[in-house]
């Protein structure tokens, strides 16, 4: 795919096939992707093993993307992928490479089954009934008691049903 393929296009969802295997850039690291600011949802075709290169790099530009479905075929992504898409999610297979990419990256992660023949129009419809947590940072200032070993105040990524305060916790360093 080159790049800039579907720039100031009204798609707001796009299902890549299996068979794309690279994708170009510009100097600026715009990928295949870049500057639609329709585009919120990317689905990668079943079967597909790598995803390209730069194929939803946005370097010049902002990333509208929230939603990439990753199959549980895909075994690697490419360098800078995603590079400046703050503000997606991945959907995926529990246990698979999306989830270990989206945990090493600290990308937002929704554990779905995706059944081996399903449309993409299946996937986004199960995704539209799933409710998530971001992930948030949360700081608990707890008794000496429960915390002895600690001289600072306990901080951890997650779920927690008595914190203090929370903050935002979006990764500074890009993709």
């Amino acid at each position: 795919m080159g790049y800039y393929v579907i720039e100031s296009t009204a798609i707001s969802s796009i299902t890549i096939p299996k068979n794309v295997s690279s994708s170009d850039y510009s100097g600026s690291y715009n990928g295949a992707l870049a500057n639609c600011k329709s585009l919120t949802e990317v689905v990668f075709e079943s079967g597909m093993t790598k995803i390209p290169d730069y194929i939803c790099a946005i370097g010049a530009y902002t990333s509208y993307i929230t939603k990439v479905v990753i199959p549980e075929s895909v075994k690697e992504i490419g360098d800078y992928a995603f590079y400046k898409c703050d503000n997606m999610t991945i959907y995926g297979c529990k246990n698979s490479y999306a989830e270990s990419y989206a945990i090493t990256e600290s990308i937002p992660f929704v554990s779905v089954a995706i059944a081996k023949n399903a449309s993409a129009d299946d996937v986004l419809k199960k995704m539209q009934k799933i409710h998530y947590i971001p992930r948030t940072a949360y700081t608990v200032t707890a008794p000496r008691s429960w915390c002895a070993w600690m001289t600072a105040p306990c901080s951890f990524y997650g779920l927690m049903t008595m914190g203090i305060s929370q903050t935002s916790t979006r990764h500074p360093g890009g993709r």
